[in-house]
């Protein structure tokens, strides 16, 4: 969902004016406020805002760009200078060869709510008494310009307000960005609570190892735990060096162990792995689940349709199947109907008694197999 919306002028201008930070936007408690400052995104998309909320929710003055911060006086690179009322921003004009805060009318199009003929509030009373209490003369706004797009500055804003995302559907890569530049405006990373982690989670089921480096990267313990189960369905050869980066080392190596342990719990034969060589072993309990697959399903004592020959038969397929487990090239996240399909066929030709058996075997199995760490 685009976060802009287009706006009209009197002058005939048209501006792309945010959709949850507009003029004319209420804000719910106490993040409301007077609108006071303009902020005007790399793709020519204006925020309005209340300096006091921003300089609140940053520990830097908003990026060094409010007014009294160490570098707001100082000239940045080009399209993010700080403006001060009366200054024309450092932008090219919208729609036609006049600057955007050139004149008295442009002034009115960058700064709708100021307009006598912009719409307000939808209470015809609440517009009379908004009307009657504007002074004549009418002090522009406090005017800044960001090097981010609309999209990912977006994310910055609602994070910075408190506000849910999630109706504008962010991808994958505006999410990520919009939490990277949170450090550069000196915004803490959101809580759990925060609607912007549910985002990256439901994310991390189609890119689940760019959604885990994300994770990581903020130190989100809570969302890399669960992201790191959808990685299982993934390989780790896949994993691109900065995807790495931005996981660090810590995180990393958790990833790394858990992948490469459910491999070593499925391959159920690694005789110089001993339950006590390893913490990581002793964890995954694989010399239980190598016992329980390599052993056949029980015998019973000899009836009319189930002779010890075919029991034997039976006991020889099991093994022909474990063969076959142990050999195929599983993933670590590998189902437990893809590990058990090579067993079923075992039930076709056995007796009552022996396909219970089969079944009470495969029942140990599929619980082993569960119990087995599927998270970092």
């Amino acid at each position: 969902m685009n976060p802009a919306s287009i706006y009209n002028s009197p002058s005939g201008i048209q501006i792309q004016v945010s959709l949850t930070f507009s003029p004319n936007t209420v804000l719910p408690g106490s993040l409301g406020g007077p609108v006071d400052i303009i902020i005007r995104t790399s793709d020519f998309v204006f925020f309005y805002a209340n300096q006091a909320v921003l300089r609140a929710r940053s520990s830097n003055g908003f990026g060094h760009l409010l007014p009294g911060s160490e570098l707001a006086q100082s000239p940045g690179p080009s399209g993010s200078r700080t403006m001060f009322s009366g200054a024309s921003m450092d932008m090219p004009a919208l729609s036609g060869s006049a600057s955007p805060m050139g004149s008295q009318s442009d002034q009115h199009t960058l700064y709708p709510s100021f307009h006598p003929s912009a719409p307000m509030s939808p209470d015809p009373a609440y517009k009379t008494s908004r009307r009657q209490s504007e002074p004549p003369s009418r002090k522009p706004l406090l005017s800044i310009a960001v090097e981010e797009q609309s999209a990912v500055f977006n994310i910055v804003m609602h994070i910075t307000y408190e506000l849910a995302c999630n109706k504008y559907g962010p991808d994958l890569n505006t999410l990520s960005q919009g939490l990277r530049c949170l450090w550069k405006y000196g915004i803490p990373v959101p809580g759990m609570d925060a609607d912007v982690w549910t985002i990256l989670l439901h994310h991390s089921q189609t890119q689940p190892l760019w959604a885990y480096a994300t994770a990581a990267q903020h130190g989100m313990d809570s969302v890399c735990v669960p992201a790191s189960r959808n990685t299982l369905a993934v390989s780790l050869s896949t994993l691109g060096e900065a995807e790495a980066q931005l996981m660090g080392a810590i995180y990393l190596r958790r990833l790394f162990f858990l992948h490469v342990g459910r491999r070593i719990a499925r391959s159920y034969a690694l005789p110089w792995i001993s339950s006590s060589s390893s913490s990581l072993t002793s964890r995954l309990s694989k010399p239980t689940v190598q016992r329980v697959i390599i052993t056949p399903p029980q015998t019973h004592p000899p009836t009319q349709t189930c002779s010890p020959d075919k029991q034997t038969a039976i006991s020889n397929a099991w093994a022909i199947a474990v063969a076959d487990v142990v050999t195929r090239p599983l993933a670590p996240g590998a189902s437990v109907a893809t590990l058990l399909e090579a067993f079923r066929p075992l039930e076709l030709t056995a007796c009552d008694i022996c396909k219970g058996n089969i079944r009470t075997r495969l029942s140990e199995i599929v619980q082993h197999w569960l119990n087995i760490k599927s998270t970092i």
